[in-house]
């Protein structure tokens, strides 16, 4: 994967973001207004932290995001940054986020939300804003592009694909490569090179990625498995573990007994 002014909006972080503005074609000059005129304090906040996930690792991210159980999901999230957002070898999402939210109820959410999407694809010239949600009084509508038309959810709720993200993220075993200006590297199956003026953190898990893809793990999520936090060895460091689900096991008798579950691949 290659950062650069097309395949990501990073370049919009840049203080010096409007001396590209000539040369920009209209999407780009209206991504560049927008984070001027209605971010102007957060552009250092969203600079704080730059992070993409591999294709594979967001693809078996995908898989698993739904077998998370409610004690992960309750986590309190407080931070800014940026996450670029693989969907295929040719297109991505770029992520401008600031959030503060704590669980209000079962799958609810309250706090600040600030989030701004931006889609890079082949066919244009430059990333295009794609949805903008905030919920600060006195800003702009929750609106997607291109109709504009607001949307009938809470930016809390609008917010949910992000924090799980950054909670999965937070817990799951990872590898991480620090991608200066000017680098180029392979990680894991891909290459990247960085032809921005940022330092990016790209993101894999093989911990995942040979989870995911065992053959027990489709037919285990199916029924019941799923992730939690569990406590590892010697530190107490909270660490995401995943649990095949109960089976039920014929006994003399005629009885029907619950076994118990065990866990797969325990990073403890």
């Amino acid at each position: 994967m290659n950062f650069n002014e097309r395949s990501s909006a990073i370049h919009l972080l840049q203080e010096d973001a409007p001396m590209i503005f000539d040369r920009l074609p209209e999407c780009g000059r209206e991504a560049v207004r927008y984070v001027r005129d209605s971010f102007p304090k957060l552009r250092s906040a969203f600079h704080r932290r730059i992070r993409c996930m591999s294709l594979s690792f967001m693809r078996d991210y995908r898989l698993a995001v739904p077998r998370l159980t409610g004690s992960l999901l309750r986590e309190r999230v407080a931070e800014s940054g940026t996450w670029i957002l693989p969907i295929d070898k040719a297109a991505n999402y770029t992520v401008f986020y600031d959030l503060s939210l704590d669980e209000d109820g079962p799958g609810k959410w309250t706090g600040r939300v600030e989030l701004i999407y931006f889609l890079s694809v082949p066919t244009a010239p430059m990333p295009y804003l794609s949805l903008v949600v905030s919920n600060r009084p006195g800003g702009r509508p929750v609106m997607t592009e291109p109709t504009r038309r607001p949307v009938r959810l809470r930016p809390e709720d609008l917010a949910q694909d992000i924090v799980s993200l950054i909670l999965f993220t937070r817990y799951c075993e990872t590898e991480a490569m620090m991608m200066a200006p000017a680098g180029k590297h392979l990680f894991g199956q891909e290459m990247y090179q960085n032809d921005t003026a940022a330092t990016i953190e790209v993101l894999d898990s093989a911990w995942l990625s040979s989870l995911v893809r065992s053959g027990s793990f489709r037919d285990a999520a199916e029924n019941g498995g799923f992730f939690r936090l569990q406590r590892s060895l010697p530190v107490q460091e909270r660490r995401l573990t995943w649990v095949q689900p109960y089976k039920l096991h014929a006994i003399p008798g005629g009885r029907i007994e619950r076994g118990d579950s065990s866990t797969v691949n325990d990073i403890s």
